[in-house]
C-alpha cells in the first residue's frame, strides 16, 4: 500500500499549532478587457473566496523496551519497532488525508464536497466509457468568481483497491 498518494490530491502547509486551520479557495478572475492605448485600466472585481477549516490533533504512543529485550533480541524485533512506528505513522496521515474524500464534509460553500450541486457525482460503472464522460465533465468544471471553465485534466484515479486493477487497464 502506498500511503503518500494522498500527495497526489493534497497541498501539504505548515500547521504551527493544534488550533482550527483556516483554508481559503480563491475564485479567479473573468476575461481581461482590453485597454486602448493611453486609456486607464479598468477596475477588476476582486475574486470571491470560500473558507475551509479543520484541526489537527497529536498522534502517538510510546513503546516500552529494557536493556534486557535489546540484548535478548536475536529476531531483531526492537530494531524494527522505528521502521513499524513510522509506517503506523504514514498510514494515520494518508488516512486523515483521505477521511475528507470517504466522509464527505461539508467544506467551502456549505455543502458536501461531493454533491449534485458541484457536479462531481457519478454513480455508473467503472469502464472506458465513463471514464471519458468523467475526464470531459472535470474539465468543464467552473471557476467560482468567474464562471470561465478552467480546463482541468484528471491527473489521478482514485479507487478501493478491488477496482484498482480494472482503473490500471483502463
Amino acid at each position: 500500500v502506498d500511503f503518500d498518494s494522498w500527495r497526489q490530491i493534497a497541498s501539504v502547509v505548515p500547521v504551527a499549532d493544534f488550533s482550527v486551520q483556516h483554508r481559503t479557495l480563491f475564485g479567479g478572475y473573468g476575461d481581461l478587457q482590453e485597454v486602448l492605448e493611453g486609456a486607464p485600466y479598468a477596475s477588476l472585481g476582486s475574486p470571491t473566496d470560500l473558507l475551509a477549516t479543520y484541526a489537527v490533533t497529536k498522534r502517538g504512543g510510546t513503546e516500552d523496551i529494557t536493556l534486557e529485550m535489546i540484548k535478548n533480541d536475536n529476531v531483531d524485533a526492537i530494531r524494527r519497532i522505528p521502521v513499524k512506528l513510522a509506517r503506523a505513522a504514514k498510514r494515520t496521515l494518508a488516512k486523515f488525508v483521505f477521511d475528507f474524500i470517504r466522509t464527505n464534509p461539508v467544506i467551502y460553500d456549505n455543502q458536501p464536497f461531493f454533491c449534485a450541486n458541484h457536479n462531481n457525482l457519478g454513480s455508473t460503472a467503472l469502464d472506458a466509457v465513463e471514464l471519458g464522460v468523467a475526464q470531459s465533465a472535470m474539465q468543464k468544471q467552473t471557476e467560482i468568481g468567474s464562471g470561465d471553465r478552467m480546463g482541468v485534466s484528471p491527473k489521478s484515479i482514485l479507487t478501493s483497491l478491488d477496482l484498482e486493477e480494472t482503473a490500471f487497464n483502463i
